[in-house]
């Protein structure tokens, strides 16, 4: 509500969908609660999850019937934002085809939307805040505490799972502390950027697509969270993460589906790593060319590869919890 409000009222950002009214709960001391939002109606033809899902289906099909694949792609071994740099390679547009324009657009209106958070600076439930190194130091303390929290719980529940995921889970168990060493990264240097507000769940089922754009929806951030967790300030590239893992999602979720054979899921693997890796190229591309200089990105490429790989490993804790 606080968000849907801010960005009607103090923004130029028309790509969300407008809040019409709230039922609230009122006590005779103490804060009120929002019970329930009504949202005006936004004609789509469903979200951008069931689009990706679409999309992979048609590249899967075109990989699986093409007379001659020739050998397997193979990604370059290079930092991620360094492809983000570079001009896509020409089997990138017939692999992923018109959802390289769909990742533009996504990447274009998440920076909009960024852009609009950042721009309310006569609220101070909005105000953009320095990224400091106190910052840094109580986020690291934050995803130590949730990665010992979710993997205490992996153990527990270890026995109950099929032998598979056992076996993947003891794999994950053993890496605890070089994760957490990775997360440490984030203390390897000053963070030159601000905070902002951001949308706090940002996925690809938080955009519906009306047939030519995108519209944001649910505001509300992670539920397993803290209202008051969710209202702080963070850094944008939270939000980039979260949908670069969305989109790993949906990949992940394209190879399981029941119409595929399971001898096709090896062939369709490395097919599948390159889409994920040219569509998020793609995404996160139009993100920077349309937030370019902004302050709520940082100014050194090294500072943001920090921050994308520690909200990317972040997000993947959270999901597994």
């Amino acid at each position: 509500v606080e968000i849907a409000r801010a960005l009607a009222e103090k923004t130029s950002f028309t790509h969300a969908a407008p809040l019409i009214g709230t039922l609230e709960y009122v006590p005779g001391s103490g804060p009120s609660a929002t019970l329930a939002t009504l949202l005006g109606y936004v004609p789509n033809e469903g979200d951008a999850w069931h689009y990706t899902l679409d999309a992979l289906r048609r590249s899967f099909e075109h990989i699986l019937t093409r007379p001659a694949r020739g050998p397997d792609p193979v990604l370059p071994n290079r930092p991620f934002l360094d492809l983000v740099d570079e001009e896509l390679p020409p089997m990138a547009p017939e692999l992923v085809g018109p959802y390289l324009e769909i990742a533009r657009l996504m990447g274009q209106r998440t920076a909009q939307m960024h852009a609009a958070f950042a721009s309310i600076v006569d609220d101070s439930a909005f105000a953009p805040e320095p990224f400091t190194f106190n910052y840094q130091q109580s986020t690291f303390q934050t995803a130590r505490t949730w990665v010992f929290r979710v993997f205490n719980y992996l153990r527990q529940h270890l026995p109950e799972l099929p032998e598979a995921a056992r076996s993947a889970g003891q794999i994950l168990l053993g890496r605890e502390a070089d994760l957490v060493q990775h997360l440490r990264t984030i203390l390897s240097r000053r963070i030159t950027s601000l905070r902002i507000r951001c949308h706090g769940d940002y996925g690809l089922g938080s955009l519906l697509y009306t047939g030519k754009d995108f519209v944001v929806i649910d505001f509300e951030g992670e539920s397993l969270r803290p209202l008051g967790n969710r209202r702080h300030k963070r850094s944008a590239l939270r939000d980039v993460a979260s949908l670069l893992h969305s989109l790993y999602s949906a990949v992940r979720t394209a190879l399981l589906a029941e119409h595929l054979r399971p001898e096709d899921r090896p062939v369709l693997e490395p097919w599948a790593r390159c889409w994920h890796v040219w569509a998020s190229a793609a995404f996160v591309r139009a993100y920077l060319d349309t937030a370019r200089a902004r302050s709520f990105l940082p100014g050194a490429r090294a500072e943001m590869q920090i921050l994308l790989d520690f909200y990317v490993l972040g997000r993947g804790i959270f999901e597994l919890r």
